[in-house]
């Protein structure tokens, strides 16, 4: 067998290892984590409440931040219900009575006006309420734990090259039933993956110039 043959046989086989891995690894490139340090306040990201909700309360209860920062969400129809006389709580106001009831006090909770749609919003919002609060410049932002590198990029983009130096840390929530090792295995976990993976590149080659 000639050399240049083994060559590309051996090429396509490390070709294929390395993808193997890179699939196998997929899940915990989601989940960053970043090493903490003291922080001004806890960022909660809106969607689902309860994994990022102990997250933000176990951070808090720890000492390592003093308030949570979180944005107003919008939801789609919300208003209508309203004006019909519909009754119905917020995802806004449904983590704040989680917080409530986890033990983190109304008046260290500061809820950032909105309404926010996607995380890009949440970003743009806490960077203008930011610009306006000089003693606060650094963050812990808490989301599930899929959602935490797309979280991290979003973040550090919005708040960099501003007149501040900002420092943003994440914390992805352990209450998540995401799970990075055998992430094909459950179908939400395929979804969230894939989902996941195609924000970012969206996020690489389109979003991030907005912000």
């Amino acid at each position: 067998m000639k050399l240049s043959r083994l060559l590309l046989i051996f090429a396509l086989v490390s070709a294929i290892v390395l993808l193997i891995w890179l699939i196998a690894n997929a899940g915990y490139f989601l989940v960053k984590t970043d090493k903490l340090a003291k922080a001004d306040a806890l960022v909660v990201l809106m969607g689902s409440i309860a994994d990022r909700a102990l997250q933000t309360n176990d951070l808090y209860q720890k000492g390592w931040a003093p308030n949570v920062l979180l944005v107003e969400e919008g939801m789609e129809g919300f208003k209508a219900l309203k004006r019909r006389g519909v009754v119905l709580k917020s995802n806004s106001e449904q983590f704040i009575e989680a917080l409530n009831g986890l033990g983190i006090l109304e008046e260290h909770i500061i809820k950032v006006p909105g309404p926010a749609r996607s995380t890009q919003n949440e970003a743009i919002l806490i960077r203008n309420f930011l610009l306006k609060e000089p003693y606060i410049d650094t963050l812990i932002v808490v989301s599930s734990s899929p959602h935490a590198r797309r979280a991290s990029m979003i973040f550090k983009q919005a708040l960099k090259n501003k007149k501040r130096k900002f420092t943003v840390m994440v914390s992805p929530s352990i209450y998540t039933s995401y799970n990075p090792e055998g992430w094909w295995k459950r179908r939400e976990d395929i979804q969230y993956t894939l989902s996941e993976y195609l924000k970012i590149l969206n996020f690489q080659l389109l979003e991030r110039f907005k912000l």
